[in-house]
């Protein structure tokens, strides 16, 4: 049996991006946490959303800790696994 590869957002590190509100002010905040991602270099999830390798953001984190704990609480990893085990019928 081959192995089933985990569906999830892919995770990579993109250049950062200020978005600013009317008044100028960074309005670009940690998915999760809500911490302005100005004082960090975020981590970015993205997932492919078309057929021609196109990718949408899927969130931005201020580290690992609230990528994590985002993945952990949506319950992004139920049922991914590297390798299934299958069971040879004795007879």
């Amino acid at each position: 049996m081959e192995n089933a590869a985990a569906s999830g957002p892919e995770v990579v590190a993109v250049p950062r991006r200020k978005t600013l509100d009317a008044l100028g002010t960074s309005m670009a905040t940690c998915t999760y946490c809500g911490s302005d991602l100005d004082q960090y270099d975020p981590v970015v999830a993205v997932s492919e959303e078309s057929a021609d390798g196109t990718t949408a953001e899927a969130g931005r984190f201020c580290n690992y800790a609230c990528l994590t704990r985002h993945v952990e609480e949506a319950g992004l990893t139920a049922g991914a696994c590297c390798q299934v085990d299958i069971p040879q019928d004795p007879s």
